[in-house]
């Protein structure tokens, strides 16, 4: 059993950090596997652990893989993962399980209805409960992985998840303050599992019940684009997966990112008075999402040249300007400020060419004649919808 373990432990050793795994030996991996399932059989903690590590590693190779989804191979992780929720002695076991099970369900969504069939969803969410508790975020990341991508790969997991209340716990996980940035990370993909969950409902599917959580989820997205400690050079995610979610709310729900208190009937002084440091006037979440288009517009322009790494421009703004010109088309203050702050007063600007200078409607101007059409279509309808107050409401 000693040798065993030491076969193990050296492979983790040496390939922990080789993601290229197709350099090991085919017959070594092999051999490695089906050590592998002796320990399962016959199986320490410390050997668990070292096993699921080697499973983690081996789940990168494209052929074993497809092993690791028989039924031995993928009862014997979920067990692990899942089990020893409260065990502290199984943490390091259970968190390598969880590694495991995540790669394989992004490479394989074959084992969907099978994990399913296990149990997948309902001990996700049991361990999301605890570990919201706990404040383990690693763990709750994980877990968080695994609902995404069963109900980005999944349509009928989207169903499960909203009858059985998920979208409160989700926002539960979301309204989790903390100064790590780990938090930031827990957060936007708690947003990403909301997105998948409710992208194909449609407004007459929407419960009365349902359509409160929604409400509460707006007030609670204006609540973070409002928070005084959001910094856009570490929560760019974060306020990203809050421009997705905005994008597919009814649009009747936009009003509530505005503040219960701000009157119906706002006056123009009242929205002109929304400068920068003043974050009490009803509209400062609406504020934070023209700053960030600015700021997306000024990192576009800033690209010499689009590499493959790079954001593509019409993955970088059009939702958040999709965002605002649904915001504005589905509330008239809204629009008001919008246009107070995109299309100003012209005043000595009068004088430049329109995609002439710095300011978000240069970045605009720039953007309608843009080569990729989706782009320059989304610059000019927002433009367009600012301008014509009297065809929306």
């Amino acid at each position: 059993m000693i040798d065993d373990n030491s076969i193990l432990e050296k492979f983790v050793l040496e390939n922990d950090c080789n993601f290229a795994i197709d350099n090991v030996d085919f017959k070594t991996k092999e051999d490695i596997l089906e050590e592998c399932r002796k320990q399962f059989k016959n199986y320490t903690v410390s050997g668990l652990h070292t096993c699921l590590c080697c499973l983690r590693i081996l789940t990168r190779d494209n052929i074993l893989r497809k092993e690791l989804t028989s039924e031995f191979f993928l009862s014997q992780i979920f067990k692990y993962a899942f089990e020893y929720n409260c065990n502290h002695e199984y943490s390091k076991t259970s968190l390598e399980a969880l590694k495991s099970l995540s790669n394989i369900l992004f490479k394989e969504s074959c084992v969907i209805e099978p994990l399913k069939a296990m149990g997948l969803i309902k001990s996700v969410m049991e361990s999301v409960d605890i570990l919201i508790e706990t404040e383990n975020n690693e763990r709750l990341l994980l877990c968080l992985k695994l609902l995404f991508l069963v109900t980005a790969l999944n349509s009928a997991s989207r169903q499960e998840l909203i009858k059985s209340n998920a979208l409160q716990m989700l926002m539960k996980i979301v309204k989790m303050k903390s100064s790590k940035i780990t938090d930031l990370n827990v957060s936007a993909e708690a947003l990403k599992v909301v997105y998948n969950i409710l992208y194909s409902i449609r407004d007459e599917d929407v419960t009365k019940e349902l359509g409160d959580d929604i409400q509460n989820l707006v007030v609670m997205l204006r609540c973070i684009l409002q928070d005084p400690m959001l910094n856009e050079f570490i929560s760019y995610a974060l306020v990203s997966q809050v421009v997705n979610v905005l994008n597919i709310i009814p649009k009747h729900l936009y009003k509530h990112l505005l503040d219960g208190n701000f009157s119906d009937h706002a006056t123009d002084n009242l929205i002109k008075d929304s400068a920068p440091e003043n974050k009490t006037n009803g509209i400062s979440s609406i504020e934070i999402l023209i700053d960030f288009l600015h700021s997306q517009l000024k990192l576009d322009a800033g690209k010499e040249s689009e590499t493959a790494s790079d954001i593509r421009t019409d993955e970088r703004i059009c939702p958040i300007l999709n965002c605002l010109t649904r915001a504005s088309k589905s509330n008239r203050r809204i629009r008001k400020f919008c246009r107070l702050k995109v299309l100003p007063y012209l005043g000595k600007d009068v004088k430049r060419l329109p995609e002439d200078g710095d300011s978000i409607r240069n970045y605009l101007c720039k953007l309608l004649t843009h080569p990729v059409q989706i782009v320059g279509e989304s610059a000019a309808l927002f433009i367009f919808v600012l301008c014509k107050e009297n065809r929306f409401p």
